[in-house]
């Protein structure tokens, strides 16, 4: 679940999490939060 995330973070900003190189964006990575995902299965 988590790489997928990623993925669509990536694909979002239109760069990867250490490519500041490739950074054409004001929007940027706010760090790294816990969370829960809640699910019809549960938590």
């Amino acid at each position: 679940m988590e790489n997928g995330l990623e993925a669509e973070l990536d694909d979002k900003l239109g760069y990867s999490k250490y490519d500041y190189k490739n950074k054409a964006t004001d929007n940027s990575r706010n760090g790294h939060n816990s969370k829960t995902l809640r699910t019809s299965f549960g938590r």
